[in-house]
C-alpha cells in the first residue's frame, strides 16, 4: 500500500516538474514502471536467480539429510530395544528347564 502511494506522489511530482521548471529526470514525464525495472542491473539479477536455484537444491539436500538422520535416530533406538528384548529372552529362566536352550544353539563372538 505504501508503495503505489509513494509512486502516484511521484509521477505526480513528474508529471508538475516541467510547470515549476525542474531540470533533469522530474522535468520529464517517465514511465514510472520502466525506471522501476532497471532498479537492479541485468548481471546482479542473474546472479540472484543462480543464488536462489543454489539456494533451493541445498535446501532440499538439507531436508533429505534431515529425514535420513531422523530415521537412523529411529532405528538406533529400536535397535537398543532389540537388544534389550533379546538379552531378556536369552537370561530368563525358562531356558533352563529347556532340553535345548536357546544359548546353547548361539555362539557369541
Amino acid at each position: 500500500q505504501i508503495l503505489p502511494s509513494w509512486l502516484a506522489g511521484w509521477v505526480t511530482a513528474a508529471a508538475a516538474a516541467p510547470a515549476t521548471g525542474l531540470p533533469g529526470a522530474l522535468g520529464k514525464k517517465v514511465n514510472v514502471w520502466a525506471v522501476c525495472e532497471q532498479v537492479v542491473p541485468e548481471p546482479t539479477l542473474r546472479v540472484w536467480t543462480a543464488l536462489e536455484q543454489f539456494q533451493g537444491r541445498y535446501n532440499r539436500l538439507l531436508k533429505s539429510r534431515t529425514q535420513a538422520i531422523e530415521e537412523t535416530s529411529a532405528l538406533q533406538a529400536q535397535n537398543t530395544e532389540l537388544k534389550m528384548l533379546l538379552n531378556q529372552y536369552l537370561t530368563s529362566q525358562v531356558n533352563g528347564q529347556l532340553y535345548v536352550p536357546p544359548t546353547a544353539t548361539i555362539s557369541r563372538t
